[in-house]
């Protein structure tokens, strides 16, 4: 009788042991600590997502102003170059048939390309087009194209006053104005035409 009961409690406290042992062994994430993760986790399913607000910015701004594009006179002169006529250059320009008639008046004298190849040199005609017309009734300006003025190459130079007057066709390039009461030559910088370069001189023409 002695030797049972002694069995059962070595059974007992075995088990105990074991339910000791399996409780020490259990898993953090399971039990009692459990609850408050699982209390967490209820919280952020039934929160509810706010939508960001969206601002606008520009919202009490005021509409901006267009830009005015057009050239004014200031901008225009940034682009020329005023080349100044010695009394030998004037004397030579006596010499030009289709200049010397202009050489005492106040007349600004336009000398311009008339035919080129290229879309610069067309959209140029173009755009100058418009400054022709700006000026068909007046006296202030007179028209001479290019081909029609100047007749001397290099090779066909004979003495001082063909230098002179192939420096001066060379110094006027494809387009330029000549200002007889001023002595001097307007032109652009540049030694090409384009659209831009007619609104330039229109510009400088009208102002």
């Amino acid at each position: 009788m002695a030797n049972k009961f002694a069995t059962n409690l070595a059974f007992i406290i075995l088990i105990c042991f074991l339910c000791v042992s399996a409780v020490k062994n259990q898993p953090q994430e399971q039990g009692f600590g459990n609850f408050t993760g699982l209390f967490n986790n209820r919280a952020v399913e039934t929160q509810e997502v706010e939508e960001p607000e969206v601002v606008n910015e520009f919202e009490h701004m005021q509409d901006v102003k267009k830009v005015d594009k057009t050239i004014d006179i200031s901008t225009a002169r940034e682009y020329l170059k005023e080349i100044p006529l010695s009394g030998t250059q004037m004397l030579a320009l006596t010499k030009v048939k289709k200049i010397s008639p202009y050489l005492n008046t106040n007349k600004k004298i336009i000398i311009y390309v008339t035919n080129g190849q290229g879309s610069d040199v067309e959209a140029f005609l173009k755009e100058f087009a418009n400054t022709r017309n700006h000026f068909a009734s007046s006296s202030e300006v007179v028209f001479l194209p290019r081909e029609s003025v100047w007749n001397i190459k290099e090779e066909n130079i004979k003495n001082s006053h063909d230098r002179v007057v192939y420096n001066l066709q060379k110094d006027c390039g494809l387009f330029c104005v000549i200002v007889p009461n001023q002595e001097k030559i307007v032109r652009l910088k540049g030694s090409n035409v384009n659209k831009k370069t007619a609104q330039i001189m229109h510009v400088y023409l009208t102002n």
